[in-house]
């Protein structure tokens, strides 16, 4: 992991307090796989869980993780990132093999409207 800070995403932050900021702290994934025999089984799911946990009790001054998604004719990591609560932070390009996403760590919930 890689912590630092990370430009205001592209897109999807809509009714956020922060959307007027240019950076936020952020942890970067910088690299994960599970081996192919592996997949299915929770594995992934559970390392970005002890990730997101271990952000928050050691860096609670974080606002997101972010990784590069891997999106290649083989594979695509972009549907186990979704499926872990992860949203594009750019819209998708032809020219690039990986999609920007983050995950929110302390999510805002705005007061319901009448």
């Amino acid at each position: 992991m890689i912590s630092g800070f990370i430009p205001k995403p592209n897109i999807a932050l809509e009714n956020q307090e922060y959307l007027s900021e240019n950076e936020f702290p952020a942890v970067e994934i910088t690299y994960l796989a599970v081996e192919k025999d592996w997949r299915g089984q929770g594995i992934g799911e559970y390392i970005i869980s002890q990730v997101e946990r271990k952000v928050q009790r050691e860096r609670p001054e974080c606002e997101f993780i972010t990784v590069e998604a891997y999106i290649t004719k083989g594979y695509s990591a972009v549907g186990f990132y979704n499926h872990c609560d992860f949203t594009p932070a750019e819209p998708p390009t032809g020219y690039k093999d990986t999609l920007r996403m983050y995950k929110v760590l302390h999510p805002i919930t705005l007061p319901e409207k009448d």
